[in-house]
C-alpha cells in the first residue's frame, strides 16, 4: 500500500512560468519541458488549466546554458 500526504503550499504567481514559456526561455522544444517534467528533472503544479514550473529553476537552468 502506498500512502500519500497531502500537504498545503502557498506560492506567489509571479514566482511560476508556464510550460510554454519556459520552453521559449530556454529555447528549448515544449516536449523536452515535458520530458524533464515525466523524467523528474522538473518539478510540475498542475492546475485544472495549466501547468507550472517554478520561475527560479528556469532561471537556473538558463544561466548554466549560457555558461
Amino acid at each position: 500500500m502506498i500512502k500519500v500526504k497531502t500537504v498545503e503550499i502557498t506560492i506567489k504567481t509571479e514566482d511560476l512560468i508556464t510550460v510554454s514559456d519556459a520552453a521559449k526561455e530556454l529555447e528549448v522544444a515544449r516536449k523536452t519541458i515535458e520530458r524533464w517534467i515525466k523524467d523528474g528533472k522538473l518539478l510540475a503544479i498542475k492546475t485544472e488549466q495549466n501547468v507550472y514550473l517554478d520561475r527560479s529553476r528556469i532561471e537556473k537552468l538558463k544561466q548554466a546554458k549560457t555558461q
